[in-house]
């Protein structure tokens, strides 16, 4: 399953053998990564139950990892979090100017590269 993950793509530049560094977001889907991000906390939380950081009441005779079940639990979580940060701090456009003057730069970049 693909997670969050960040692909880095280096190119050199011919004529000041300058290295540049590339971001671009992975292609996988929000629901992917949100899925990727419930199983790294299930397992977190079964290696917490396992060391005894804590106990559930059924653990509490003996260690027995957490139900698949709480995956669910864990996804809806992260859907109502991003829901509420979404409702409070609204996604605005980005401004022109700064994307104008970036655009410009890169452009010029290119003419020299």
């Amino acid at each position: 399953m693909p997670g969050p993950c960040i692909q880095c793509c280096f190119r050199r530049k011919q004529a000041g053998q300058r290295q540049d560094v590339v971001t671009e977001r992975s292609s996988s889907s929000p629901g992917n990564r949100i899925a990727a991000a419930a199983i790294f906390i299930w397992f977190a939380e079964n290696i917490g139950t396992f060391t005894q950081t804590w106990l559930y009441p059924s653990q509490r005779a003996g260690w027995s990892p957490v139900g698949v079940q709480k995956l669910g639990s864990w996804f809806l979580l992260q859907i109502v979090s991003y829901a509420l940060v979404i409702c409070v701090r609204r996604p605005q456009p980005p401004d022109a100017e700064p994307v104008r003057a970036s655009k410009e730069r890169h452009e010029k970049r290119l003419a020299r590269g």
